[in-house]
């Protein structure tokens, strides 16, 4: 049974690292879809700078604080995920910054290469 989970392991990591080879930009392709996402939805938002780099944020029917310089929302998304909220985003692109800068580096291509970066070595057989 050990030995079909080294196998199933083995090309699974295979399997991953393959797929974010092909990748391309920033982030994991996944997290980059999301943050796509956000970015439409959160031009619904007005945003109000309110000074070094906190901004007032109205997502009706609420109104949110982020400061970019912490990297923190009031609806606490962006500390839980590390992915900015839409609060966050909308911030961020009211002055022409881009999102993607903002995200946690645990879903950078970069970091997630690094984690399947080791391989499991085949095994002869023992006879």
């Amino acid at each position: 049974m050990l030995e079909m989970i080294r196998k199933m392991l083995m090309s699974w990591i295979q399997a991953k690292r393959q797929i974010m080879l092909r990748a391309k930009g920033l982030l994991c392709p996944k997290i980059h879809d999301k943050l796509e996402k956000l970015i439409e939805d959160s031009r619904n938002c007005i945003v109000t700078y309110a000074g070094e780099q906190m901004y007032e944020v109205e997502c009706l029917p609420r109104t949110y604080i982020v400061n970019l310089q912490r990297r923190t929302c009031l609806c606490r998304k962006w500390d839980v995920t590390g992915i900015p909220c839409i609060h966050a985003v909308a911030s961020i692109f009211k002055f022409n910054m881009r999102p993607q800068n903002y995200v946690d580096p645990c879903y950078h291509i970069e970091t997630y290469l690094r984690s399947y970066a080791n391989m499991i070595y085949p095994i002869p057989d023992c006879s």
